[in-house]
């Protein structure tokens, strides 16, 4: 009865004062991100001299082994996986993502999910195949003067997922220059449902008059 009671007790707290926070589960969907096994990621080149994916670099910025991508003179690469996504969910995509020494000029760094695997060869953009594009998480370009190389570990935009399917994610780099590369590692794609607080529901007025005391004479 008491342990009852004191259920009943707090459940009627939380309803008075409005507060309720719903789990938040979270997952990780990005396999290898530290890439140390090099079994789960796939690699992608394009243009006319992209950096060959270097999925064991070391000596960069990160934790080796470290993944290299880049390009110059009209080339890029990149690395890939597919993900399976789940509508409704909420998706935030972490990691170290940075320009060496020479990513200072026509150099980009792109995390893209797209709806179809990147073929060896064949542009993987917005403006050159935006039917391939889902969702733009993160763009860093020093490329006709927009905004500089990413400098290390990087929280990108979170990305709602409309429809449970499989895509592909896909990190990528390249440049115009003689050599522009980039360092990826610690990449990392957390699923999470949104997290629920009911809003406290209003005050009850006080009443600013007194009761009426009712008198009842006897017959």
């Amino acid at each position: 009865m008491l342990i009852n009671k004191a259920i009943k007790c707090g459940l009627t707290a939380l309803l008075v004062l409005g507060v309720g926070v719903a789990a938040q589960a979270q997952t990780e969907v990005l396999v290898d991100g530290d890439f140390t096994a090099n079994t789960a990621w796939s690699t992608w080149t394009n243009g006319t001299t992209p950096v060959t994916p270097n999925l064991a670099y070391s000596g960069g910025p990160g934790t080796d082994p470290q993944c290299q991508i880049g390009g110059s003179a009209t080339g890029e690469s990149g690395v890939w996986q597919v993900v399976n996504f789940t509508a409704g969910m909420q998706y935030d995509f972490t990691g170290l993502l940075q320009g060496d020494a020479l990513a200072t000029a026509d150099t980009w760094a792109e995390v893209i999910i797209g709806n179809v695997e990147p073929v060896n060869g064949e542009p993987y953009s917005s403006f050159a195949t935006p039917e391939k594009i889902v969702q733009y998480v993160g763009l860093f370009n020093t490329y006709n003067g927009h905004l500089g190389p990413a400098t290390g570990y990087v929280d990108l935009t979170p990305y709602t997922a409309n429809t449970t399917q499989a895509l592909w994610v896909l990190v990528k780099a390249g440049s115009n220059a003689a050599n522009g590369t980039y360092v990826v590692d610690n990449l990392s794609l957390i699923e999470s449902t949104p997290t629920v607080v009911w809003d406290a529901p209003p005050t009850p007025m006080k009443s600013t008059s007194k009761p009426t005391r009712s008198t009842t004479t006897a017959a």
